[in-house]
């Protein structure tokens, strides 16, 4: 079946700004909300949205601004993956070294360390570990998760051969 003008009417968007009712009621251009055009014909409208004079004029509150759940993660990876810093603190490691090396030392003898020890041992541990968590986080992906567990650790430690 051919369709004429005639069967179909036109719809005008800009006819009727709220999209409702028929073309036979006057059309109001600036916006009205459903209430006020529900009682057009009995002229029992809503107010006006229009401030007067006697009213004060409401401030609104900004909300802080939000980011969506992962992009801020995924910023700090990018950062993290940009830089070449070491990521944990030097006076920290110093201390867990000396801990460490305390506890084979011989008991008159205390041993001390250049900086540059230091530096190379930070970095050595620092890469280990960058590349245990590397293999850990592919086995939990391989497990369908993507929550990192201590079983992926553990696991990934046994298959480099390391337990």
């Amino acid at each position: 079946m051919v369709r004429t003008k005639k069967s179909v009417p036109m719809h005008n968007p800009l006819s009727n700004v709220d999209g409702g009712g028929s073309s036979n009621e006057p059309t109001n251009k600036t916006a009205q909300s459903r209430s006020s055009h529900k009682h057009a014909a009995t002229g029992k409208g809503t107010r006006s949205q229009i401030p007067q004079k006697g009213m004060k004029k409401t401030t609104r509150i900004r909300r802080p601004h939000r980011y969506r759940p992962g992009v801020l993660a995924l910023k700090e990876i990018r950062a993290y993956q940009a830089s070449t810093q070491l990521l944990i603190p030097k006076i920290p490691f110093v201390r867990v070294v000396k801990e460490i090396t305390r506890l084979f030392e011989l008991p008159n003898e205390q041993l001390r360390y250049t900086p540059e020890a230091l530096l190379a041992l930070q970095t050595a541990s620092e890469a280990y570990l960058v590349s245990l968590f590397e293999d850990a986080y592919l086995c939990s992906l391989h497990a369908n998760r993507v929550t990192l567990m201590p079983k992926d650790i553990h696991l990934a430690r046994r298959i480099r051969g390391r337990d």
